[in-house]
Parts: structure tokens; C-alpha cells; sequence
């Protein structure tokens, strides 16, 4: 047993080795491997193990076989709580704010990190499960990329757990020749880095959520280092009661792309960028800017090309001091029909010296400031 008084167990700058035993609390930014023993809260921080930008952390041996069991990391607040580089091939984490936070640098090779709830603790560990589900063929999967290659046109795939997908794992695709529909079923995928999805085929992603109408769960898309979604070449995308939440941009529509929302909430340093020559199409839900304190480089929609954004109905809400709700930076057009536009000390809508702006009606306000701030052609 190895304990500090009012600190960590264990603070290590050097090379450890932890092979048993039980630790109350590491520090570490060195590099440390651990193979067994049970790491519990640390009195200094409440985390298992923190592991400082300049520290390499080796969770088990990369042996092809992932062990559940052991090592044990508790955390109060963070099981572990990682800035540096961190490999996860064996154990359990446990953490009751988070088992992870941070970034996981590599896994073993052929498991996904799953994740539950236990007794009131998130548990990350490493294990085989099926992911996905071929509903026609009815047909389980554990890699939700090789589920999208064998699903056929109109086909709709089921998510069937939560799941975490690492930094070296590469972006999930839809290839241009799919036509899929991808329903969350109530789960959230999350990465924490580059984009998590990118389509160029024709997509739905819908969700049915879990239990009976009254108790469901809705599922999540979410990337907390990157963007949520891009819808690349000419992919069409279509939205229905999903939530997609990125640190980044929440759904980014370049090339010739076409976005339409139905449903659902789209939340981001930017919800929707709008690259391409083509249209977003907005029939309800809410878009979402979620940035810093004064920052107008930030909206809810960002209409950043030649293309349309038509909005039928729904909420755009910028969520930061100084930012639009709908920015128009470039020569694209921005119709409203209906819904509700709210800018953050800032305009509803931004048009620019270059944009077009038509509204048809709605409700069009800045909190603080102008409804509509217009350098460009407007028709009300």
C-alpha cells in the first residue's frame, strides 16, 4: 500500500513500473506502465491517475488479448485524467465524473473501448461487442465501418451500444454509391479528434431512442476535439431527431453537398457550415453556437459559399457574446420562412457586402442588437 499525505501515492518524472499492489493516486510525467494493482482516488485531486502533457502512460501489454479485470484505476472525479500520451490495452477505469478524460493515444488492436454505468461510476474497458446491425439481413457487426461497406441500398443500420472511437482510428465513411440510413437507437458515438463522420453518398440519420415513447433516450453524434460530420462531394444528408455536438463545427457541408435538418439539435462552434454551392435545407429543430465570451468569428449557421440556406422552421440561436445567429460571408443566399433567429450582442442575421438575403417571415432579433445587419442585397 502506497499512499502520500495530502498528494498522490505515487509522483513519477522517471520510468516506473507498477506490476501490484494498491496506490493512492499517481502523478505522472514520465512514463509509467502499469499491469496490476488497483490505483484508487488520489486525496490531492480525486482523479486515479493523471497523466500531464509530458507524460506517456502504458494501461496493460499490447499482447493481442485485452484483459477486463486488471488493472483497477478508481477515480472520485477521473478515473484518468489524460493530457499526455496514453495506451490502453488492458483493464478497467472507473470514474464517477468521467473513467476517461482526455484523449486515448492507442487501444489493442481489434477492441473498442465500451462504456457503462455501475453503480453510479462510468466504466471504460476494452472488449469485442457488436456495434451495428444490418436490420434486413439482421446481421451483428463489431466494426461499424465494415457494417456501412456491406449495407445495401436502403438499408438501415442499427447502433447497439455506445462507443469511442480513438484517435488513430480512421474517419468513418459512406462511400458515394450508398444509400443507408443510419439509426442511433438512443446511443452516442463520440470521438475526440478529427472528423467522425464523413459522408458522400446519400444518408439519414435518424433516431428511434430507447424504451417506450415516454422514457426514451435519444442518441448523440459527438466529437468533442473536431467536427461532428462532414458531407463531402455530392453526399446528401438528411437529419431526423438526432443530436450532433461538436467542439468544432457541428455539421460541415462543402463541395456540391445538401443538408436537410427535420429534426433534431445541431450544436457547435459553428452548428452548420455551409461550404458548398448547394442548399441546407432547415424544416425544424435547433442550431446551436456554443463559442467563447466575445467571439464573432462564431455562429449558428455560417453560410461560407455561393450556396442557399433556407430556413422553414425551427431555432437559431447563437449561445456566445458577439456572434450572429446566421453569418452570410460570401456571395451565397439566406431565405426564411419561418422559425426563430436569435443573435448573442449581436445581429440575427449578418448579411455581407456580397450575400442576398430574403425574408418571407419568422421572428428575427439580436439580443443587444440589430435583428438584421445587412451590407448586401435584402428583400423583406
Amino acid at each position: 500500500n502506497i499512499s502520500g499525505s495530502g498528494s498522490d501515492g505515487i509522483s513519477n518524472s522517471g520510468q516506473a513500473t507498477i506490476t501490484g499492489g494498491n496506490i493512492l493516486g499517481l502523478y505522472n510525467s514520465g512514463q509509467t506502465t502499469i499491469t496490476g494493482g488497483t490505483i484508487d482516488p488520489s486525496r490531492n485531486s480525486g482523479n486515479g491517475i493523471t497523466n500531464s502533457k509530458s507524460g506517456m502512460l502504458i494501461l496493460g501489454e499490447k499482447d493481442g488479448t485485452a484483459n477486463k479485470e486488471s488493472p483497477v484505476i478508481i477515480g472520485n472525479k477521473y478515473g484518468i485524467n489524460n493530457s499526455g500520451i496514453f495506451n490502453f490495452y488492458d483493464g478497467i477505469i472507473k470514474g464517477k465524473t468521467n473513467a476517461i478524460s482526455g484523449t486515448v493515444t492507442e487501444i489493442e488492436e481489434g477492441y473498442e473501448i465500451i462504456k457503462e454505468t455501475i453503480d453510479g461510476y462510468e466504466v471504460k474497458y476494452l472488449d469485442k461487442l457488436p456495434i451495428a446491425k444490418l436490420v434486413n439481413k439482421d446481421k451483428e457487426y463489431t466494426d461499424l465501418q465494415e457494417a456501412i461497406n456491406d449495407a445495401e441500398t436502403g438499408e438501415t443500420i442499427e447502433i447497439l451500444r455506445d462507443a469511442t472511437f480513438i484517435s488513430s482510428t480512421e474517419t468513418i465513411e459512406v462511400s458515394e454509391s450508398k444509400n443507408i440510413v443510419i439509426d442511433l437507437k438512443g446511443y452516442i458515438l463520440t470521438r475526440a479528434n478529427s472528423t467522425l463522420l464523413n459522408n458522400k453518398g446519400t444518408l439519414e440519420i435518424k433516431d428511434s431512442g430507447q424504451g417506450e415513447e415516454g422514457s426514451k433516450t435519444y442518441g448523440k453524434i459527438e466529437n468533442t476535439g473536431g467536427t461532428a460530420i462532414t458531407n463531402n462531394e455530392s453526399g446528401i444528408l438528411e437529419i431526423n431527431n438526432a443530436t450532433i455536438t461538436a467542439s468544432s463545427t457541428g455539421i460541415a457541408n462543402n463541395n456540391t453537398g445538401k443538408v436537410t435538418i427535420n429534426k433534431g439539435t445541431i450544436t457547435g462552434y459553428d452548428g452548420i457550415n455551409n461550404a458548398s454551392t448547394e442548399k441546407v435545407i432547415i424544416n425544424g429543430g435547433s442550431i446551436l453556437s456554443i463559442g467563447g465570451y466575445q467571439d464573432s468569428n462564431e455562429a449558428a449557421i455560417i453560410n461560407s459559399s455561393s450556396g442557399i440556406v433556407e430556413i422553414n422552421d425551427g431555432t437559431i440561436k447563437a449561445n456566445a457574446s458577439y456572434s450572429p445567429a446566421i453569418s452570410n460571408r460570401s456571395t451565397g443566399r439566406i431565405i426564411v420562412r419561418n422559425g426563430t433567429i436569435t443573435g448573442s450582442i449581436s445581429s440575427g442575421i449578418n448579411n455581407g457586402d456580397s450575400g442576398i438575403i430574403e425574408i418571407f417571415g419568422g421572428n428575427i432579433s439580436g439580443s443587444g442588437s440589430d435583428g438584421i445587419s445587412n451590407s448586401g442585397q435584402a428583400t423583406i
